[in-house]
């Protein structure tokens, strides 16, 4: 029997403890990340068991009678464990949707998480959906390098590498998010109009929170930081969260650089080196000259879905 239960602050090591020894976690599903911004979103986070055994979690808010999973979350999805399958997530859906109507929901809006952070496929929550007619409102397209394919580094690339190498650069992972914070508002503002997703205090609140997950890598020339990149660190994958250069860092090819030193000697082991996505509205927009600076690498595209599920 399948009984689902509302999360409470009582729950966390219960909580977090799943989220460990899950085949599909990320660090942004313990309680110590999804509550650092609880003051914004109501939290409707549920527990999943099977014969009063934890099966599943889903990190959630609610809004307006409408679970979202998570709209504080890049993804949210059904986190799975090891008595998980096909059959198993049918059924997780059939007693969600129920649960979800007696407690006067009307719509869920769903964001699984991407294939790439989990430790094999773990995609049967999509075929729920499908069989709940649950519709594709949303797709953001990443880029991603993958340890298993043999794509390289264009030719441009190839020789901006080599450029910034005759540059007397240095690349080096530091806590001066200060300097680095500055520099990245900086350049949103002038190029997109928009701030940081995180703020500086949250963003140091959460380096303290998660140290060996949340690193930031600077490139710096004769004292001076030019450019860097804050990465969030999964089991399987290397995430670029920010990524920023100022002009001097433009013109002496720094990100060039910095990538270049993060994916073949700080993450060459991981699975997947992530550059993140590069589009706007819902995926409708695509900012070529970024998707192209990332490709160039030898990414591929993986996409970041969001479902929407009617419940009327």
């Amino acid at each position: 029997m399948i009984v689902i239960q509302q999360y409470n602050s009582e729950l966390e090591d219960l909580w977090d403890s799943f989220v460990n020894r899950a085949s599909n976690h990320s660090f942004l599903h313990y309680r110590e990340f999804m509550d650092y911004h609880s003051d914004r979103f109501e939290d409707y986070s549920l527990i999943i068991k099977k014969d009063n055994k934890v099966i599943s979690l889903l990190p959630a808010n609610c809004e307006n009678k409408t679970l979202y999973s998570h709209q504080g979350l890049t993804y949210g999805g059904l986190i799975s464990g090891n008595r998980w399958n096909t059959k198993t997530a049918l059924n997780v859906f059939k007693e969600l949707l129920i649960y979800l109507k007696k407690n006067n929901f009307s719509k869920i809006i769903y964001k699984p998480m991407p294939y790439i952070y989990g430790e094999g496929p773990f995609q049967e929550d999509l075929y729920a959906i499908y069989v709940n007619n649950g519709k594709l409102l949303s797709r953001e397209v990443s880029s991603t390098l993958s340890k298993l394919s043999n794509k390289k580094y264009n030719k441009g690339r190839k020789w901006g590498v080599n450029k910034a190498k005759k540059n007397s650069l240095i690349a080096q992972e530091t806590d001066k998010f200060d300097i680095f914070y500055e520099i990245l508002s900086f350049e949103l503002e002038i190029a997109y109009n928009k701030n940081p997703v995180h703020s500086l205090p949250e963003l140091k609140m959460l380096k303290n929170r998660f140290p060996d997950n949340i690193r930031l890598f600077n490139v710096v020339k004769d004292d001076e930081i030019i450019a860097g990149t804050i990465i969030f660190e999964n089991p399987t994958v290397a995430h670029v969260q920010y990524i920023t250069s100022n002009e001097k860092g433009r013109n002496l090819f720094a990100l060039d650089f910095l990538f270049d030193h993060l994916i073949k000697d700080i993450f060459s082991e991981k699975l997947y080196f992530d550059f993140g996505i590069s589009t706007e509205k819902k995926g409708m927009y695509l900012n070529e000259g970024l998707v192209q600076f990332k490709e160039s690498f030898g990414a591929s595209g993986v996409c970041y879905d969001t479902y929407g599920l009617d419940l009327k």
